[in-house]
């Protein structure tokens, strides 16, 4: 776990879904 440049980004799309890419 050196790298933790991983930014999560969770945007709910006009579908009333919520997507989370990691």
């Amino acid at each position: 776990m050196e790298n933790d440049n991983y930014n999560h980004s969770c945007f709910i799309r006009n579908a009333g879904e919520v997507h989370c890419t990691s």
